[in-house]
Parts: C-alpha cells; sequence; structure tokens
C-alpha cells in the first residue's frame, strides 16, 4: 500500500471513520485492524496522515472531549499530523456541540496538530449561505466554543 503513496506528497487522509470514537469503523474494517494495517504502514514509512472521519455516507460522533483525546491517542504516531471531521451526516446540535468541544480540548493537547473541518456547501445554490443548515450550525458551535 505505501508503495503507491505519490512521492511529493505532504500528507495522506485515510477517510472516513463512522460510528462512535472507540467503536468506530473504517468501512467495516474494525478500528483495530485498521490501525495494526493501514496507521502501522503508513508510520513504518514515514508518510504523514491526516485521520478524516464522518463523510457523506457516514456519522461520526464522540460523546466527549475525553473520549476524542482517547480517539487521537489511539491513532497518534510520529506520523499523524491532524484530524479533520467531515460533517455531512444528521449529527445533531448536541454531537456537533461535543465534536466542537473534544476538537477545541485536542488542539490544546497536541499543538503541532491539525484539526479541521469539512463541511458541505450548496455551491452557490443560495443567495444567502453556501452552507447549508448543518454547516451554519457546525460554524456557530465552532464561533461558540472559541476554536
Amino acid at each position: 500500500m505505501t508503495s503507491n503513496a505519490p512521492s511529493r506528497s505532504r500528507a495522506v487522509t485515510l477517510a472516513f471513520a463512522t460510528g462512535e470514537c472507540g467503536a468506530e469503523n473504517w468501512a467495516a474494517i474494525a478500528r483495530d485492524a485498521f490501525k495494526k494495517g493501514t496507521v502501522a504502514a503508513l508510520d513504518a514509512a514515514s508518510i504523514k496522515y491526516v485521520i478524516s472521519t464522518g463523510g457523506a455516507a457516514g456519522k461520526f460522533t464522540c460523546s466527549s472531549a475525553a473520549k476524542l483525546l482517547d480517539f487521537v491517542n489511539y491513532y497518534k504516531t510520529p506520523s499523524m499530523v491532524g484530524v479533520d471531521f467531515d460533517i455531512e451526516g444528521s449529527q445533531s446540535q448536541t454531537e456537533i456541540t461535543n465534536l466542537v468541544a473534544g476538537a477545541k480540548a485536542a488542539a490544546a493537547a497536541f499543538p503541532a496538530m491539525r484539526f479541521s473541518f469539512t463541511l458541505a456547501t450548496l455551491g452557490g445554490y443560495s443567495n444567502t449561505s453556501n452552507l447549508n443548515s448543518l454547516g451554519d450550525s457546525v460554524m456557530k458551535a465552532i464561533a461558540s466554543a472559541g476554536l
């Protein structure tokens, strides 16, 4: 797998962890198998990687900041450079608030890592906002948390 990585890549994105953190899976691959296979191979090859969660076909949740810190620590190796929260699913406001609080705690605990949010856009179909209501909710939660 690592032999297929582009030679000039700064990092690859591993997508998508779905489910509740601590019990997440990767397209039906259990977290332990994913870590022992993909993550270990990238780290052994010194290929930088970003963990991405959620996506259009899945939902990632983490009920507390402590659980998100455990999630980051579980996948953390010297090659891990960040976590992206791809929020396109049906997260509730509470689930969004919990992810943002977790991201804030993780950013403080791991200042050298990058924490980002990927949001679906309406692509200019609206005269008001390019984000849908879910994206607006995420941005409001980020602003409210001071992240």
